[in-house]
């Protein structure tokens, strides 16, 4: 019998309209058949991933942004909305396939995300500490030029950590893929929620990347951008701020008890970093380069597209 309290939403992105365009045939054709699901799938020949998500009663009326019961959409559908206005943009990002809701009793119960599986990628998270410091520095640099094109474009991802970026090939050909980008959207407010992006990757500057690295992120950054020192400065002395700000949050903030970040080590305590460190390539001599990090990353580090 069909439940008229409940309905569904099926969003399906251009050259995927032959998956079905109901949530239950959707889920069928991936054979999942639970409320949770990360899993890999083939359809017509392409290896698809797939993150469905339930969503626990109540939590739509505590978090109603995340539901979207108030005229916003769900979250994996402003994430699917968000990697196609990156792939338009020409961005290298996820290939978003199909986003999916269901609602009960007008609140979000599941909602679904299906994307194109990269195969060999890692992230920067396990990638960067494993790395000589040479290939570490052209991986930040890579990310930092990635990062100033997403920019240029006008988008915001707003959860810019190194596990949301994605190494894909090897050497010369290595390119940076972005992923999770269910928080970004466009940006209306340019600088000040650009610096929150750079200050979540240069977060973890210290432990996952020497100084060496971190510079030439920024370095890549702002060429990519070809921003002066005269603009260059404030964003710069905002990054330091919002650096200080989201490294508080991790020691002393309610989430440091949150299982992800228990598994993580405390980030390391860094200077601003300055026009003047990246124009001449000075060295920050309370941090050298060589040395072991302090970060030990698992052996496997394989990234499952299941942020």
């Amino acid at each position: 019998m069909t439940n008229l309290f409940e309905r569904s939403k099926v969003w399906l992105a251009p050259g995927f309209e032959w998956l079905p365009a109901e949530l239950d045939d959707l889920l069928a054709a991936f054979e999942i058949d639970t409320l949770h699901a990360n899993r890999f799938v083939t359809l017509r020949g392409v290896r698809l991933y797939v993150k469905l998500r339930h969503i626990r009663p109540g939590a739509s009326l505590t978090k109603p942004h995340r539901g979207g019961w108030w005229g916003g959409a769900p979250f994996r559908k402003r994430e699917f909305d968000s990697l196609l206005y990156l792939q338009s943009a020409g961005i290298d990002a996820v290939r978003p396939v199909a986003a999916a809701a269901r609602y009960c009793g007008g609140l979000l119960s599941q909602e679904l995300l299906a994307s194109v599986a990269l195969e060999g990628t890692r992230d920067l998270r396990y990638l960067l500490p494993e790395s000589t410091p040479e290939r570490a520095g052209e991986l930040c640099s890579l990310a930092g030029a990635a990062v100033g094109r997403m920019h240029e474009a006008g988008f915001r991802h707003r959860d810019l950590f190194p596990r949301n970026l994605l190494a894909l090939g090897e050497g010369q050909g290595t390119r940076m893929v972005l992923l999770d980008c269910r928080k970004g959207g466009q940006s209306w407010r340019p600088f000040r929620v650009f610096a929150y992006d750079l200050a979540c990757f240069d977060k973890w500057s210290g432990v996952l990347y020497r100084p060496a690295a971190r510079r030439r992120f920024f370095a890549a950054y702002l060429a990519t951008r070809g921003l002066t020192a005269r603009s260059a400065r404030p964003l710069l002395r905002q990054v330091a701020a919002r650096r200080a700000a989201l490294v508080a949050r991790f020691v002393y903030g309610k989430r440091r008890e949150h299982k992800q970040h228990r598994l993580s080590p405390r980030p390391a305590e860094m200077p601003a970093i300055r026009w003047e460190d990246l124009d001449q390539g000075r060295s920050v001599a309370t941090h050298p380069d060589s040395g072991p990090l302090e970060f030990a990353p698992p052996a496997a580090g394989l990234n499952p597209q299941a942020s």
